[in-house]
């Protein structure tokens, strides 16, 4: 072998030897310059629509966590109404169900 086919051994295509660049190659690959181009998802950049993403985390985390509203009269009016395994249903359903007249639904305190 010569001295000359052991040395192209050790450099690439794109001029790079050891990992380094030598004189005659450029020194950024193709590769890292599309990467480093803007890429494009849809009309905006990749770092515009990672913004609006963080935007919309920041604004759902905090709507989460900020104070709910009670109001007791709704509170009220809820408990108030007939449930059957937790749903509400009107007198008329409740019979069908349970199978009973409307004078033994009323007479019935525990449902």
């Amino acid at each position: 072998m010569d001295e000359e086919d052991s040395n192209s051994d050790w450099s690439d295509e794109d001029g790079y030897q050891n990992g380094s660049p030598n004189e005659q190659g450029n020194s950024m690959k193709m590769d890292d310059y599309e990467e480093r181009q803007i890429r494009y998802i849809g009309p905006i950049t990749e770092g515009q629509r990672l913004e609006k993403i963080r935007k919309y985390w920041r604004k759902k985390y905090n709507k989460a966590n900020t104070q709910k509203y009670c109001y007791t009269c709704r509170q009220q009016v809820a408990e108030k109404r007939l449930r059957i395994k937790g749903r509400f249903v009107t007198k008329e359903q409740a019979c069908e169900i349970l199978g009973l007249t409307q004078d033994e639904l009323l007479d019935n305190v525990k449902i």
